[in-house]
């Protein structure tokens, strides 16, 4: 596997999980958000809801 396809793995697991998954505070919509440091799950409604992986956790 070359090195440029664990980010796109990544990125594609991450919006799987995000097409099925639901706020824990508001049930809302979560999405994916793009960062320097690999993608994120966000409640779509209020990011301080959902905001994972959390800052301790890497991701990339």
């Amino acid at each position: 596997m070359e090195a440029s396809d664990e980010p796109e793995t990544r990125s594609a697991w991450f919006e799987q999980l995000a097409s099925v998954a639901h706020c824990p505070v508001c049930e809302g919509e979560v999405g994916v958000v793009e960062r320097k440091n690999g993608p994120r799950l966000q409640c779509a409604t209020d990011p301080q809801h959902l905001d994972w992986p959390t800052n301790e956790e890497a991701t990339g």
